[in-house]
């Protein structure tokens, strides 16, 4: 039966790649009426997706991705220790309104006015042309399952389940790397799996460094009285038997180890061709997200150059933002004057509880809101608040994407397996 299905999936997909090529050729003869622009997009993350929601019956968009499902990574690691969250987490493409068209393949090449598509076709990879380019290909850890590429919804919901219980049966856990997500992970086993003994390594001098002081402080103390062990101005390689350890001798054993360092943007398809890479693969954009270069092309999310930390709520407002640019050129041309993207989210920044726990806010007044919230909730307060504003964050771009909210589901003993 898989082998059949598997077969019908593959034979789907490979229609899908003919229709898409065939519109394209249909269109250029307006045999569906007036021709609006043509908006490729590479990468259906939260840039890609409110990019194409937001250029929804202003464009012909077609969106090219390498799964059949969307992940809210603001609600990932609540997934490994509580799996049943992944009908909140995992959104199949299908389910998204007002996003175009979907194409599953990957982008080969990107060429002046088309991309070449691979996506098993009959026929071989293909061309599928342009008037405008959105990159948004993401990013991604060298290894580990936090941002795992699973080319299925089913898949993915695998290795989470495949987490949760390595999660469980676990004694000793080493986290490497000491900001919004390491914390974050740290914070999230404890929540549901007090009794595991964790250590957190950082590089750093403290905790979620490139944060106002007072929030890292605010984390050490807290893990630290909960029983997490944290090194800081600490770096671990592995070694031949697979063990972590530093250059002055000391050595951290644990059975489960996770990377929340090393994000890499998923660019490799880009290099050596005509859109501009810095020195770490990073692609490089204007003020305005333009790619250096070229006026018809655009980047956001983690794969930018940006000076910001790469989360998936900055990448959703670059993808608003990058629509409501497109607009004002297609309804006024090169001539209409567009919008600046100031670094971490300086346009429609994102206010609530969630991003003033994860982030602070780099302006004065916003600052002293938050350490006056965390002075209020209490050493420990604050942190079990983070986390449930992570989980209302989650709820609410569930609601923005157009997809409905999931009944609560019932979960007795919720701290099993601790």
């Amino acid at each position: 039966m898989q082998t059949a299905m598997a077969s019908l999936y593959s034979l789907l997909s490979q229609l899908q790649a003919q229709v898409a090529a065939l519109h394209v050729w249909t269109s250029r003869l307006k045999l569906f009426g007036p021709e609006k622009p043509k908006v490729v997009i590479v990468g259906a993350g939260p840039g890609g997706l409110n990019a194409a929601r937001g250029l929804n019956g202003h464009a012909d968009v077609t969106i090219i991705d390498g799964k059949d499902y969307h992940e809210l990574n603001s609600g990932t690691l609540q997934t490994f220790v509580a799996p049943h969250q992944h009908k909140k987490v995992l959104i199949d493409y299908e389910d998204i309104p007002d996003i175009g068209r979907m194409v599953k393949g990957r982008v080969l090449a990107v060429h002046e006015d088309h991309v070449t598509v691979d996506n098993g076709a009959l026929t071989g990879p293909w061309d599928l042309a342009y008037e405008w380019l959105i990159l948004a290909p993401g990013s991604t850890y060298a290894e580990g399952p936090i941002k795992a590429f699973c080319h299925s919804l089913e898949e993915r919901q695998n290795i989470i389940q495949q987490e949760h219980a390595r999660l469980r049966s676990a004694t000793r856990i080493l986290i490497i790397g000491g900001g919004i997500v390491g914390v974050e992970l740290a914070g999230e086993v404890l929540s549901k799996m007090p009794n595991k003994k964790i250590t957190l390594l950082t590089s750093g001098e403290r905790l979620i460094a490139d944060k106002p002081a007072e929030i890292g402080v605010a984390a050490k103390d807290h893990l630290e009285r909960q029983g997490v062990e944290i090194h800081v101005n600490t770096r671990a390689s592995k070694n031949a038997d697979g063990v972590y350890s530093t250059a002055d001798g000391r050595s951290f054993d644990a059975e489960i180890v996770y990377m929340t360092v090393g994000g890499k943007p998923n660019t490799d398809f880009l290099k050596g061709g005509l859109v501009p890479l810095n020195t770490k693969g990073f692609i490089e954009v204007t003020e305005c997200l333009q790619v250096k270069g070229y006026h018809n092309i655009y980047a956001v999310g983690d794969a930018t150059d940006i000076k910001e930390t790469k989360l998936g709520y900055l990448a959703a407002a670059h993808g608003r933002l990058t629509a409501m640019n497109l607009r004002r050129r297609f309804r006024y041309g090169d001539a209409a004057e567009q919008q600046v993207w100031i670094p971490f989210g300086g346009f429609e920044f994102v206010t609530g509880e969630a991003m003033m726990f994860t982030l602070g806010r780099p302006d004065g007044v916003a600052h002293a809101s938050l350490m006056a919230r965390l002075k209020r909730m209490g050493r420990d307060g604050w942190f079990s608040g983070w986390l449930r504003a992570k989980e209302k964050y989650t709820v609410t771009t569930r609601q923005n994407l157009g997809v409905p909210e999931l009944e609560p589901v019932a979960i007795a003993n919720p701290k099993a397996g601790a």
